[in-house]
């Protein structure tokens, strides 16, 4: 048997914006990924996956998914794949350009495939600036932009909670929750830890930390 689920994506070959697709952090998981599968399926990728019986474990942290298929506009890109992602692992994907390598990753991001709860991901389109003013742990931590947004949204949402029937203040209240936990994440003095393990688990050296974007390359940055 098996489960299909439409995702779309932008390849290398094709004039899909890439920046298109705009998650708000303050959502709920549920609804960042029906966002995103419903941003895949207008671009026309197609997941189709062997669904596996019982309930996929939420705290796993490998991902193993059989009989994987991507479509793009009906052209296959990987046929009935079995994808493994071990935990603490790190993996290379190779292939020419515009064969459909970014298409695949943000698929996986969009999580059209069965992916663990307890997993974030982070999908990188592009290579941040050579800057020489700015380390690449300052970089990881610009959040400010996000905090004004954030807590302007917050602001008008606590505004309407007060004219609201009570199905509303349901609804709203559950979205303030997801801001405010938004922003503690974004808290500047968790900020840092939070940074410091994103860039070791990419890799990065604690000298590296300190080195500016602009001493890197561009696989690097």
């Amino acid at each position: 048997k098996k489960s299909t689920s439409s995702a779309t994506l932008s390849t290398e070959s094709s004039e899909i914006d890439v920046g298109a697709l705009v998650i708000d952090d303050s959502e709920s998981p549920e609804a960042k990924q029906e966002k995103a599968l419903e941003w895949l399926s207008q671009q026309n990728i197609v997941v189709n996956y062997e669904a596996k019986k019982g309930k996929l474990d939420a705290n796993r942290r490998d991902i193993n998914v059989s009989g994987v298929t991507v479509t793009f506009h009906g052209k296959p890109l990987v046929e009935d794949t079995q994808l493994t992602i071990n935990y603490g692992n790190r993996y290379g994907f190779i292939g020419p350009n515009g064969s459909g390598k970014s298409t695949i990753m943000k698929a996986i991001s969009a999580r059209s495939i069965p992916i663990p709860d307890s997993l974030d991901i982070f999908f990188l389109d592009r290579e941040y600036p050579a800057r020489d003013d700015i380390t690449a742990l300052e970089a990881v931590m610009e959040t400010n932009d996000e905090v004004e947004r954030l807590e302007k949204k917050a602001e008008k949402l606590n505004e309407a909670i007060v004219d609201a029937d009570e199905d509303e203040q349901a609804e709203i209240q559950v979205a303030l929750e997801g801001i405010y936990d938004r922003l503690d994440q974004l808290d500047a003095n968790k900020a840092m830890a939070r940074a410091t393990s994103i860039l070791h688990g990419l890799g990065f050296t604690q000298t590296m930390l300190g080195m500016t974007t602009k001493e890197f390359s561009g696989g690097w940055r």
